[in-house]
């Protein structure tokens, strides 16, 4: 029952940084902070802000009195998503200006893309701890491919627990190139004739299909000749503003995919998204992170799923894969998934 956005009271959605920006401007520089220095110094305008908090009482009403006169800025609660990915100062300025009473959290576990280590948020021992149990996105047999896929590197102890309201799903693993247009077509009629529109069929994809300059998706040309129009989530110019035409795919790089949705999610060169992550990967682990305890080997193995399972949470219905290297590593492996479950998953 909450109002709309044109109410008093109301729900407003935004990134943390988009938050801190407008506190620390407001609150301190007179609204004359520029955007782009307080993003190369992120962190030492977060310090700053939590010092000036911490040096009396009268900082913190300074500071509430200017918070209550921004509708941006004046709120009763704040809910933090991917609560895991924040930063300990992230933290503690939430808590400092909201109080701990009116904070909820959403954790989602080991899903990391800023590598700084996990947040830990139980600072409050009155804190309410609800369980969320079972995946009531995707269908059983996306929840199976996903649990086999984490068998296959030796973690069988997070196994997602699906619903029994939502059965059926496919995947699709193709690395044949001339066969991916034809699966792409086939799926969007087979979307659109469960009512789903093409905004409901999303495209991710690693950063070697993206140009540079200008920055956009590289295979738009081609999407376009097979009449299937996008929103181009990789072009940094249109990427601020959602897409708002029914009739255009979504396309995203991989980095960008977590929170999202789709009926259909195609993972293009997926082998190459999971070649740049490894490339990527250092041994470099920040103070208090969980792992600590792990080998080398481990931590390389839980990063690599990280970056796996993020892709693959994000179908309801049909994930399909495009692999560029028939005779990976990773084709290998998903070619025995494929084996063993013929019945919901196909190897083209």
């Amino acid at each position: 029952k909450l109002p709309d956005m044109f109410e008093e009271s109301c729900i407003h959605i935004n990134t943390m940084h988009s938050y801190f920006y407008r506190i620390i401007s407001e609150g301190l520089y007179n609204g004359k902070l520029d955007g782009k220095l307080f993003i190369t110094n992120y962190r030492a305008y977060l310090q700053e802000l939590l010092d000036f908090l911490n040096a009396d009482q009268e900082s913190m009403t300074c500071l509430k009195s200017t918070l209550d006169s921004n509708c941006y800025l004046s709120w009763d609660y704040c809910l933090i998503d991917e609560a895991q990915d924040w930063m300990a100062i992230e933290r503690d300025l939430i808590v400092k200006i909201f109080g701990i009473n009116c904070v909820v959290v959403a954790d989602g576990g080991q899903q990391f893309v800023r590598n700084i280590g996990s947040c830990d948020w139980n600072i409050s021992e009155k804190r309410n701890n609800v369980k969320l149990k079972h995946c009531l996105r995707q269908k059983s047999n996306l929840i199976k491919f996903i649990n086999h896929y984490s068998e296959e590197y030796g973690k069988k102890e997070n196994k997602i627990i699906g619903s029994d309201k939502m059965p059926g799903g496919k995947i699709i693993i193709c690395t044949a190139p001339n066969e991916k247009w034809r699966i792409f077509k086939e799926t969007m009629i087979e979307l659109k004739s469960y009512g789903n529109i093409p905004y409901d069929m999303m495209f991710l994809v690693p950063p070697s299909l993206v140009d540079k300059n200008p920055r956009q998706f590289a295979l738009c040309n081609e999407f376009e000749k097979h009449n299937f129009f996008i929103w181009d989530g990789t072009n940094e110019n249109i990427r601020s503003d959602y897409s708002i035409a029914g009739d255009e795919v979504r396309v995203l790089q991989y980095d960008s995919a977590r929170g999202l949705e789709a009926w259909s999610v195609v993972c293009l060169d997926f082998d190459e998204f999971i070649d740049e992550k490894m490339r990527q990967y250092d041994f470099i682990d920040n103070d208090g992170s969980s792992l600590l305890l792990e080998s080398a080997e481990e931590k390389k193995i839980k990063y690599m799923l990280n970056w796996s399972l993020i892709p693959f949470t994000r179908a309801i219905d049909t994930l399909i894969i495009t692999l560029k290297d028939r005779s990976s590593d990773v084709a290998a492996m998903l070619k025995r998934i494929a084996d063993e479950n013929p019945d919901y998953v196909s190897f083209i």
